[in-house]
Order: C-alpha cells, then structure tokens, then sequence
C-alpha cells in the first residue's frame, strides 16, 4: 500500500511539472509587447492637437502565421472623453512570420486620435503614468493573448 501511495504522489508530481512546462512553451509561442506609448502632436498647420497610441511587438520565435489583432482599451474617463472613444481597434490583422535565427520582426501598430475637449498637458501625463488609464491588448477573437498597461506618455508637440 506504501509503494502504491508513492507511485501515485510521484505520478502526480510529474504531471504537475509536464503541465506546468506546456504552460510556459504555451507562453512562447504568442507575440511579445516591447513597448508602448501615448503621445501628443500637435497637427501643422492648425490648432488641432492628437493622442498617438503606438505599440512594438516582437513576434520572432512564434508558429509563423500565428493571427492577432492589437487595441488600445482606455480605462480613465478623462481620456476617453478627450479622444471621444473607449477602445481603439487597429483594424488590421497582424501575422507573425518565419524569421532566420538570430533575426527579430518588430510591428509597430498605432492609431491617431485628435483631442476634442480642453485639457490640461499635466493631467494628461499624469493619467496616463500613473492611472493605468489606457491598456494595450494583443487578441485573437475572444481569448487575450497578452495585454500591458501603458505608462510611458511623450509630448512631441511643436514649441
């Protein structure tokens, strides 16, 4: 009984530790955010001014035509309000390739969104630094492959 009780405590373990293993490789084989940013531009020429969403993703090392898609989800009511929108959808649909060892294929997805309501320059850095106001995604269909929130926010307007 003592063997038997062993054999099945040492059974499970392995199981435990080969199912945990497919969750990691599982892991590997998505697109991976580098990194990610909201911007401010200033339109030239006129007074309009825009939030920039941009993303980097490495997908070297994925199953090669692995589909996903990329949105920008905007959790902080005073940044959707300024942009009038609660998720950005970049409409395409993004493929990840085979690239030779030692290569690395980045993508860079992004929207423009100009800014239809008064604002406040430090508002905006702060809601975005420090809220986690706006979420960036990668998806296929219902399933969230990876997701980050976005801290990093750069004002490149014209001075």
């Amino acid at each position: 009984m003592r063997n038997k009780i062993i054999f099945l405590t040492s059974l499970s373990i392995i199981f435990i530790v080969l199912s945990a293993c497919e969750s990691e490789n599982e892991k590997l084989k998505y697109p991976v955010i580098e990194s990610a940013s909201v911007e401010i531009y200033s339109v030239e020429g006129s007074d309009v001014e825009v939030l920039h969403f941009s993303v980097e993703i490495n997908d070297y090392g994925n199953e090669p035509e692995q589909e996903y898609n990329v949105r920008f989800v905007i959790q902080d009511t005073h940044i959707s309000d300024l942009i009038a929108a609660e998720v950005i959808e970049i409409p395409e649909t993004f493929k990840t390739v085979s690239v030779p060892k030692g290569g690395v294929h980045s993508i860079n997805a992004a929207d423009f969104r100009e800014i239809t309501e008064e604002y406040k320059i430090g508002e905006i850095k702060k809601y975005i630094e420090n809220n986690k106001a706006v979420i960036v995604e990668l998806y296929d269909g219902d399933r969230t492959i990876t997701q980050e929130v976005i801290t990093t926010f750069v004002d490149k307007r014209e001075k």
